[in-house]
């Protein structure tokens, strides 16, 4: 539960800040972002590419990536463990996007109007959620690591 506390503030918080943020292919979100946990920042930098981005202290937040409003990256002691990634959509859009971006997740139902998912394989959690900011409407996906192992 606090994992899953802690995952939901920071999709809400990176969301709220980043939302609206616009720096003017594969279904699997995996292959797209960045989901191994314990990578670095230079590591998940060289896997994104020269994209526009911003980082401070603990997150790293790449605007505009592929079909994602922004992918945002938190990193806990320098090393990968939460994983953000906004697109355009609305609340009915949630379940489609989750089948579309979570395949071989586990659905564990729906906490608080977030649905809320597992991959033992990856050792990973994942929420989605609909949000509105500024009259936009967002879906925001979050990953993050189940335990250390």
């Amino acid at each position: 539960m606090k994992r899953l506390t802690i995952l939901i503030t920071l999709s809400i918080c990176s969301a709220f800040f980043f939302a609206c943020e616009k720096n003017g292919g594969s279904t699997d979100a995996g292959k797209q972002v960045c989901l191994d946990w314990g990578k670095t920042r230079s590591e998940v930098a060289d896997k994104m590419g020269k994209t526009h981005f911003t980082e401070d202290e603990t997150t790293m937040y790449f605007s505009d990536y592929k079909e994602f409003a922004v992918v945002a990256y938190q990193f806990s002691s320098a090393f990968l463990s939460s994983t953000l990634v906004l697109l355009p959509g609305k609340e009915e859009d949630v379940e489609s996007i989750g089948n579309r971006y979570l395949k071989g997740y586990t659905h564990l139902g729906l906490f608080n109007n977030t649905e809320v998912y597992s991959n033992e394989d990856n050792n990973t959690m994942a929420v989605v959620y609909p949000f509105v900011r500024n009259n936009e409407s967002y879906v925001a996906i979050g990953w993050s690591m189940l335990s250390n192992r």
